[in-house]
């Protein structure tokens, strides 16, 4: 307790001595304040020049309105009354700011070292807290067993996660597997042979098959209509106008359509080549090709790429057969 009191009492003495000094600061830069409202009223002042510590002499202070002001650490400066004052207003606000720090620094001090012993906090005795080795002994037991039985739940918990990611892992890898025997049924149904390269390419995705747009079963056919007008003239000398219509064929709408959808190059030609032919002629041609696709689909010479292109032309094909005659499969096992 001495100790506690001897630190704390330095403590308020280098504290009173520092505001002892900004107090005395504060006080000469008043008087400073004070003799420049005094002498800025006159030209010329009547003063006493100390000669010595015990001799003065009267004189006369000229040029009341300059003032030399020191800065600290050897400088000094010519300025007004006004900017003198300003300096010390400025010098006098810091002084003010520091002696209130100080003044609440002192009463904290004094009320660490005062308000224990005036309140009684402790009631002048020591704080004495009981010490049972038997109770410790039995906390201690306790805690070790509740420990024990966290880490337990843990590791259950950890182990519990595991199986759960393992039989995640399990039916992800029975997923890629079943993906794996569908896309091997794909490829032994081309009839592609083992050691081709274009499937290699094409499984590490260095060949990219073009995608290309199916042509619908369900399309409704438009009828174009060609008006041509005539000015015919008649008793009224009127205008009329004489509207000539034309009724396109089948064949017609098929082609407009065709060519508007996105269509393989091959089935663009064959198009072209059965223009001018009728609904039949045309009908027996898809035929023929559709049966020369299956044959080169069954080739082991084929390549992947050239697979592909041959279904997507059969598909075209079968559309088109659809839309030109829907029941084209049964006519043909009827004719046979």
């Amino acid at each position: 307790m001495d100790l506690y009191s001897k630190v704390y009492t330095e403590a308020l003495q280098k504290n009173t001595a520092e505001a002892a000094k900004w107090k005395q600061y504060e006080q000469e830069h008043q008087e400073v304040k004070s003799n420049l409202d005094l002498y800025r009223k006159q030209f010329k002042v009547d003063i006493l020049i100390p000669i010595g510590s015990k001799a003065l002499l009267p004189g006369y202070l000229y040029h009341t309105g300059e003032v030399l002001a020191s800065h600290g650490s050897g400088y000094f400066s010519d300025c007004t009354v006004d900017q003198a004052k300003m300096i010390v207003d400025h010098r006098l606000k810091a002084a003010r700011e520091m002696l209130q720090k100080y003044d609440r620094e002192r009463e904290l001090f004094t009320d660490k070292m005062e308000v224990p012993f005036a309140e009684e906090a402790f009631g002048g005795q020591e704080i004495i807290e009981e010490y049972d080795d038997q109770r410790e002994s039995l906390w201690r037991e306790e805690h070790r067993k509740r420990v024990k039985e966290s880490k337990t739940r843990e590791a259950q918990e950890r182990q519990q996660n595991k199986e759960d990611s393992t039989d995640r892992q399990i039916m992800e890898h029975l997923e890629e597997l079943e993906l794996m025997e569908e896309l091997e049924a794909e490829i032994d149904g081309l009839n592609v042979p083992p050691n081709d390269e274009q499937l290699h390419k094409l499984m590490s995705g260095e060949i990219r098959l073009s995608e290309k747009k199916r042509i619908a079963h369900d399309r409704e056919t438009e009828h174009h209509s060609n008006t041509s007008c005539t000015p015919v003239n008649n008793s009224s000398n009127d205008e009329q106008c004489e509207i000539e219509t034309t009724d396109d064929d089948e064949e017609e709408d098929e082609e407009s359509s065709a060519s508007e959808d996105n269509v393989s190059p091959a089935f663009l030609k064959l198009l072209q080549v059965t223009k001018s032919m009728n609904k039949r002629d045309k009908i027996e041609t898809f035929k023929q090709e559709l049966k020369d696709i299956q044959l080169k689909l069954k080739q082991s010479e084929t390549t992947i790429a050239e697979k592909v292109d041959l279904y997507d032309l059969s598909y075209e094909l079968e559309e088109a057969l659809d839309f030109l005659l829907p029941s084209w499969e049964e006519s043909g096992e009827k004719s046979e």
